[in-house]
């Protein structure tokens, strides 16, 4: 009896730690190439330039990687979208499907040059795990046509993050 319910206990658990795309939960794990992502982009940030993203949380990452004197000198938002008490709401995401379905580019929307960052969730979410959003949102197609905008340039990749910057 104490065996079958430690086995279960055990079994549960690992559920619950990677989920599993079917059952519409995402992993919300930190992996080592979100967080060399995050660092190069510290690293390489023009802090005046405005950031934009869809599930990225630069401020979390900030918080892992830089004194609390660089948090400051950074200020950037814990997330990319966020509701506040009152009904105030903070969107830096870009829009939905990136703008194409008005204009030939991301870049259009933008009256100055701007950093984009996207990772392998975005897609993923957007297009396995809950691809109705995607309709309504961004579709795998919109993440692909990035990479042909005349005005967005990929100047940082490392199979999960990518690092654009778009101009107007």
């Amino acid at each position: 009896m104490v065996i079958g319910i430690t086995c279960m206990v055990m079994t549960l658990g690992l559920v619950d730690v990677y989920p599993s795309l079917y059952n519409a939960k995402g992993s919300y794990h930190t992996t080592q190439m979100s967080v060399s992502g995050m660092e190069w982009f510290f690293e390489n940030r023009i802090i005046e330039t405005p950031l934009v993203g869809i599930t990225v949380a630069p401020g979390r990452y900030a918080d892992l990687l830089l004194s609390p004197t660089e948090r400051k000198e950074q200020n950037l938002p814990n997330y990319m979208f966020t509701e506040h008490t009152g009904g105030r709401i903070d969107d830096r995401r870009p829009p939905v499907h990136f703008g194409y379905g008005n204009s030939l580019s991301l870049g259009d929307y933008y009256d100055r040059e701007t950093d984009f960052i996207t990772n392998r969730q975005d897609i993923e979410y957007y297009s396995v795990t809950r691809p109705e959003l995607g309709e309504l949102y961004w579709q795998n197609e919109d993440f692909q046509r990035l990479s042909n905008d005349p005005k967005v340039d990929k100047v940082y990749w490392n199979s999960e993050y990518t690092m654009w910057k778009i101009r107007p």
